[in-house]
């Protein structure tokens, strides 16, 4: 039995639960708009909402501050912002515009929408001024514009001015202090009191006066003590929201409290909030009840309306707990709900929509549409037919998963017949006659073997003729038409090829013309038949006819109340044919209808036409004859889902639903939706705000930005200010001086610009919900682009001068290149005439040196012989004859060089390269210096970094280099300055650099030195002349090895002189490699060599050299040591050295008659050792030959004075050798001879050597001052002059030929004649005078010495 009656109690329920939730489907209902995380928000947990004039709704949430534009939300934060805490509690716009932003333990933050910025204000325990709390409950502005506080701690006012705050805290001792500390809300009446709900103390009234609070209490239980929120409903009674008690009045001239029910039904106990909105109407917030509306709210029965949560409906409010509130501009109502965001209310909508599907599933397309007086139709697709009754309101559903299927459960088309059953078009399932009132239907579908059945099961249209037989429009097969009497179908196909036959198997739309039927077809355009004959006329698509339909491919076609043809198609718009002209309107002039797709027509009872398309539903008006677009009706229709029932009402399905709206009172609403700013990038990156930045202020609140002229990638973002959704919303931009006109963007609310030119720019944006008209009104900014300062006036100045100066160099240039063309052809003449006589000259010139070189050449030849032989004209004149040599060898010196310069000039000079030892040939040339060196007191040093480096290069042109450069490196040092020669290798390249401490060249002559002729021209150079050709022989040389001569200097502080020359002979021609070359360290080289004409100086007789001559030979290499020793040991006592040093002291200790010394030896050269001997007085008579590889340049080097008395080329031969020191013995017996026929006692002059002249001077001046002494002798004159009577004797025997008596003796009577010749003493006082006292033996001697007695003198005239 119990089970019985549970079983009974679950059928009510359910039949209940069914019949309430049929009672709601197929109802209009009221549509909330959902703002959540899937949105953007931040959280769904939503304490509070403001709204800024005409501008951003800002959403406070316990995760952060949140501003939505419409479409899109921006977060600000702890992370990204100043803000102080993420957990908002409540928010006010104050009338200044800036943001009053209360937290849960930030305090206070107050926002400045112009700079984006944030300012806090915190509690400070030691600080009465500060803020009473940390953790805020409630914000309020009061009329005079004070910010209110209502805390945790009590409530505070903030003096603006001061920036400080006063509270108001609970004292248990002053019962004129506010009751409890925990306050929620603030109301202001009428009269500026203010009162003030807490939550545990009740409500309080504040005067501001006197800061006096009055404790509202009453002794019924139903007075409040938690409050969360107040609002005034009149001038007298205040709405209390509490906690616990639920929703009381307070009337403020009794002071006590009511509970009213204002006609609610339901029981409240919590109350978050209570907001009136413009319109006086009173909206309560609860926790767990939804949402009130109470209307007329001061009268006796106020109406209410109750908004609650249902799981089974999905457009329903989302939350029953309510924490806030908001009415906008255009009347929606906000709601922030305590866990699921936002949802927001439009009340002013002149249409209904009625859902075609229930919470949680996907929305159901709406494919047809019926309503007569019993019950209301819509066709679904895939949930079949859904039947709401008039009388019931239970919704009846005929599908599958009900099973009471009614044959398909994709209903295409419903169609009423005369006899009150429905025909119904499905999708697979063919035709099917429906009795609603049973249930019952029959189904008609394809038989392929029967030729009177449908001739396709997808059914499109239906219509009935004036004999109730029905016209079945059908995809794939065609046109059908069903005899009702006969049960039989008589199809119409397409038949390609055959005339007056429907053009297309795709039927989708039919409309009865009298014994006509019209037919739009998806790709055969618009098919006529005439019934009577079942002949077909086709209205086709023609390219390039407008008076043709403008596309073949149809989804509808409607015949009017005037009888004209309206024709909706696929992508081309709306056609409208005249049946009368024949004429085909396209509406070409009408941009917003021109390309839609039109998915249905109607006509309402004003004859007004009606479309729908995929984006929404406009009409056409004949009487005005335009186009209106209803932007609020947005949706995606379907094809031929439409109706209008027998009040007007039109229906529309969609993919959600179905859209009823009265044609006759729906109004088109032009919306165009004020534009802000929301954000400017510059290169996608967005642009902060700050004094130094581009923006001053935020985007939304700037009139003016400067870029950059490089700043040239720019972004702005923008929002239609159109709530709650801009979503549908399209824009228009224009940059002035820029776009010409304005550009459609679409939906997209953000434009870039690239590569502006510099100028002056306003963007401009304009919005409109689609379908309605652009205004007017628009939002801009202006935007200025810095010119670069390429492009500044000034600039332009200057370019125009230059343009101007241009243009006039330009003329000049052209007259000056006509009248250079002409002087060009006279110079080429002049320059030819130039060449040649310049080749005359050269010519001239080097045949003249060539003649002047002959005679030099002889000349300096005989002067060398008279030097040699000793044939001055008279004592005393040497001198000029070394000046005539001297000077003759600088002028062939010159004439060489010019020469030299010529032949390098026309590349005559062919060098032959050969390997050598380059360290070795510096060297050797080094040592040539070093005398001269010693004797301008000049630190003369030679550095390598490796003993040996082998290097290809022509020795005799090489030669001439280092000659010039050490010369002049000598010639420019001062006495005591220095000279380094360093020498270093890589791999690829050697390196010899000479640093002098001469006078140096200045920068101005430094670059010009190696040109041909030139010369600094200043007194430091006087002394070196010359014709310039030196380092420009140089040069070219150095080229000529393929090397590199460079020079640093700077004026008083020397030169460096760099020569660089690459390793190997790879570079070179091989015409100009030797293949080798005699090495005068080999013995063998000896015995090879050709032998050269010997000069020996003519003798009358052969001089016999006896071997008691010793001959000292000085040579590290001691096969050729040997080899000379043995050479001439047949003539000579051989003495023999290896090295300098050992040479020298044997020297001075053997006192050889001669010297034969190599140059390059270890411990002491040749040089240095010649100028030792040169210098010792002991060891300065005695000849040296020096044997070296340069033999030529030594005697260059003579200018120099080297010491050497001759020089012997290595290899030499033995003639030669033989010849050189015959010669210069001969030259000695010549010496010896002239000392004693020479009258003069002045001996010194007959000498070349320095100290061999200084020898003599002393001894002469020595005997002069002792000459009529008796006690002259040997022993007293060798003490005199510091030598030993040895040595003494054997320098002199070796000078003069005579012993140290022999010349004394020979000096007095010298003297004796010269003073008998002056005829002023007689012989005997002549006699005294020279040291002889006895006269006759001093006669017997001057006889034997000159022939004659001194009476021979003392008688001659």
């Amino acid at each position: 039995m119990k089970t019985k009656q549970i079983k009974s109690y679950l059928t009510v329920f359910f039949l209940l639960r069914f019949c309430a939730f049929s009672l709601c489907f197929g109802q209009s209902q009221v549509l909330f708009t959902k703002i959540n995380q899937a949105n953007g928000l931040s959280t769904d947990r939503v304490r509070t909402i403001v709204k800024e004039k005409n501008g951003f709704i800002w959403i406070g949430t316990d995760n952060g501050l949140n501003r939505f534009d419409g479409t899109k939300i921006k977060i600000y934060n702890k992370q990204n912002s100043a803000l102080s805490s993420n957990d908002i509690s409540d928010l006010v716009i104050d009338r200044k515009g800036k943001i009053w932003i209360g937290t849960f333990g930030g305090g206070l933050n107050v926002y400045n929408p112009s700079k984006d910025t944030f300012v806090a204000f915190k509690n400070r325990p030691t600080d009465n001024s500060s803020i009473s709390s940390n953790e805020l409950n409630a914000v309020f502005e009061d009329s005079k514009g004070v910010i209110w506080l209502g805390t945790k701690n009590g409530l505070c006012f903030f003096n603006e001015k001061e920036q400080t705050f006063t509270s108001f805290k609970f004292d248990s001792k002053n019962r004129f202090s506010i009751s409890n500390n925990d306050v929620r809300s603030i109301y202001e009446d009428a009269n500026k009191k203010l009162w003030i709900g807490t939550f545990g103390g009740g409500l309080n009234k504040l005067d501001p006066t006197t800061g006096k609070f009055y404790r509202m209490k009453s002794s019924t239980a139903i007075s409040p003590d938690y409050i969360h929120s107040l609002c005034g409903i009149n001038k007298n009674e205040i709405l209390i929201g509490s906690s616990g008690k639920g929703l009381l009045t307070f009337d403020m001239n009794t002071l006590r409290f009511q509970k009213k029910s204002y006609n609610i039904d339901k029981t409240i106990n919590i109350v978050r909030l209570i907001k009136r909105d413009r319109k006086g109407v009173i909206w309560i917030g609860t926790d767990g009840t939804g949402l009130f509306k109470i209307e007329n709210i001061n009268t006796a029965i106020p109406t209410v309306t109750n908004y609650n949560n249902d799981s089974q409906l999905g457009n329903t409010i989302s939350s029953n707990a309510i924490y806030d509130l908001l009415e906008d501009e255009d009347s929606n109502i906000w709601l922030g709900t305590a866990w699921n965001g936002v949802d927001v209310l439009s009340l002013n909508k002149d249409y209904s929509f009625i859902p075609s599907n229930n919470k949680g599933e996907s929305p159901i397309s709406v494919l047809s549409i019926y309503k007569n007086k019993e019950a209301f139709f819509m066709g679904l697709d895939g949930k079949g037919l859904t039947v709401l009754p008039e009388k019931t309101k239970v919704a009846k559903h005929y599908n599958s998963k009900n099973k009471n299927t009614i044959g398909d459960d994709y209903i295409q088309y419903i169609y009423e017949a005369a006899d009150g059953t429905l025909w119904i078009g499905t999708f697979v399932n063919g035709l099917v006659n429906f009795k609603y009132k049973t249930g019952s239907f029959t189904q008609f579908k394809q038989n392929l073997a029967d030729s009177k059945s449908l001739s396709f099961n997808d059914v499109r249209y239906i219509i009935e003729d004036e004999k109730k037989n029905i016209w079945i429009a059908t995809w794939g097969g065609g046109l059908n038409y069903y005899n009702t009497i006969t049960n039989a179908f008589t199809s119409y196909k397409e038949r390609k090829g055959v005339k007056n036959t429907i053009s297309s198997d795709n039927v989708l739309s039919l409309q009865k013309d009298g014994h006509h039927i019209w037919m739009a077809t998806f790709g055969g355009g618009v098919n006529l038949l005439n019934c009577k004959t079942n002949q077909f006329k086709v209205y086709k698509s023609t390219d390039g006819d407008p008076n043709s339909i403008s596309s073949d491919y149809l989804y509808s076609i409607l015949r009017d109340s005037k009888g004209n043809i309206w024709m909706g198609t696929v992508g081309e718009g709306i056609n409208r044919l005249d049946i009368k002209t024949q004429k085909v309107n396209r509406f070409d002039g009408d941009a917003n209808v021109r390309y839609q797709t039109v998915t249905a027509i109607i006509e309402d009872n004003k004859g007004v036409i009606w479309f729908s398309t995929k984006q929404g539903i406009f009409n056409y008006d004949y009487t005005t004859k335009t186009f209106k677009s209803f932007s609020s009706l947005k949706e995606d229709y379907h094809i031929n889902s439409c109706f209008k029932d027998n009040s007007g009402m039109l229906y529309f399905g969609c993919s959600k639903g179905v859209v009823k709206f009265n044609p006759e009172t729906i109004k088109v609403k032009n919306v165009t939706p004020q534009v802000r700013f929301t954000s400017f990038k510059l290169f996608n990156r967005e642009v902060a705000i700050g004094e130094d930045e581009i923006l001053k202020n935020d985007i939304s609140f700037s009139k003016k930005i400067t870029l950059e002229h490089d700043q040239d990638v720019i972004t702005f973002e923008f929002a239609a200010m159109l709530f709650p959704s801009s979503a549908n919303c399209e824009y228009q931009i224009q940059m002035d001086n820029f776009d010409k006109n304005w550009r459609s963007i679409g939906k997209e609310g953000s434009a870039t610009y690239t590569n502006l030119s510099p100028g002056n720019y306003v963007f401009k944006v304009r919005s409109r919900q689609l379908g309605s008209q652009w205004a007017k009104e628009y939002s801009f900014i202006n935007i200025k682009i810095q010119k670069p300062f390429w492009a500044e006036w000034w600039a332009y100045l200057i370019y125009v001068l230059l343009a101007i100066a241009t243009f006039y160099v330009l003329i000049k240039y052209i007259i000056s290149w006509e009248k250079m063309k002409a002087d060009l052809r006279f110079e080429k003449f002049s320059h030819e005439k130039d060449v040649e006589l310049y080749n005359l000259k050269q010519d001239f010139f080097t045949n003249i040196s060539h003649e002047i070189r002959t005679p030099v050449t002889l000349i300096l030849s005989s002067i060398n012989k008279i030097l040699k032989n000793g044939e001055f004209f008279e004592t005393g004149q040497q001198n000029p004859f070394g000046t005539i040599k001297k000077n003759g060898e600088y002028l062939l010196n010159l004439v060489n060089e010019l020469l030299d310069f010529r032949k390098l000039e026309h590349q005559q000079i062919k060098l032959k390269f050969f390997k050598g030892d380059w360290v070795m040939f510096c060297k050797e040339i080094y040592l040539s210096f070093k005398e001269f060196a010693y004797q301008k007191d000049i630190k003369f040093e030679f550095e390598t970094s490796s003993p040996m480096m082998e290097l290809w290069f022509d020795k005799n042109q090489m030669e001439k280099v280092l000659y010039n450069l050490f010369s002049n490196a000598l010639k420019f040092t001062s006495t005591g300055g220095s000279i380094k020669i360093s020498i270093s290798e890589t791999e690829t390249e050697v390196q010899l650099e000479l640093t002098d401490e001469g006078i140096g060249i200045s920068k101005k002559h430094l670059s010009k030195i190696f040109n041909r002729f030139y010369q600094a021209n200043n007194s430091d150079t006087a002394n070196g002349r010359g014709f310039g050709l030196g380092l420009t022989i140089s040069n070219e040389i150095i080229k000529l090895h393929q090397g590199e001569i460079t020079v640093k200097s700077k004026k008083g502080s020397g030169s460096t002189f760099t020569i660089i020359l690459k390793k190997g002979n790879s570079f070179f021609d091989e015409t100009e490699i030797g293949s080798s070359e005699a090495n005068e360290e080999l013995i063998d080289n000896y015995f090879t060599t050709k032998q050269d004409k010997v000069e020996v100086l003519a003798q009358s007789t052969e001089t016999p050299i006896v071997k008691e001559q010793t001959l000292l030979i000085v040579e590290d290499n001691v096969d050729i040591s040997n080899y000379i020793a043995e050479l001439l040991s047949d003539e000579f006592s051989i003495l023999q050295a290896y090295d300098g040093q050992q040479g020298l002291e044997l020297a001075i200790k053997q006192l050889p008659e001669l010297i034969i010394s190599d140059v390059m030896m270890p411990i002491m050269d040749g040089i240095e050792l010649t100028h030792t001997l040169k210098t010792t007085v002991a060891t300065s008579h005695i000849p040296v030959i020096l044997l070296t590889a340069r033999a030529s340049f030594m005697n260059k080097m003579e200018g120099f004075e080297t010491g050497a008395d001759d020089y012997v080329t290595k290899p030499f031969n033995e003639s030669l050798l033989r010849a050189r020191i015959k010669n210069i013995l001969k030259n000695r017996s010549l010496l010896h001879e002239k000392f004693h026929s020479d009258d003069s006692t002045n001996f010194g002059e007959l000498v070349k050597n320095k100290r061999d002249q200084e020898f003599l001077e002393n001894l002469g001046q020595f005997i002069e001052k002792n000459i009529d002494s008796d006690n002259l002798s040997a022993n007293l004159v060798a003490k005199e002059l510091g030598m030993s009577h040895s040595v003494l004797y054997k320098k002199l025997k070796i000078i003069t030929g005579l012993s140290l008596v022999e010349y004394m003796r020979d000096y007095r009577l010298k003297k004796a004649k010269q003073l008998l010749k002056t005829k002023q003493f007689s012989i005997n006082e002549v006699c005294y005078q020279v040291g002889y006292s006895d006269r006759k033996y001093f006669s017997k001697l001057f006889k034997e010495r000159f022939g004659n007695p001194p009476t021979f003198y003392m008688k001659e005239k």
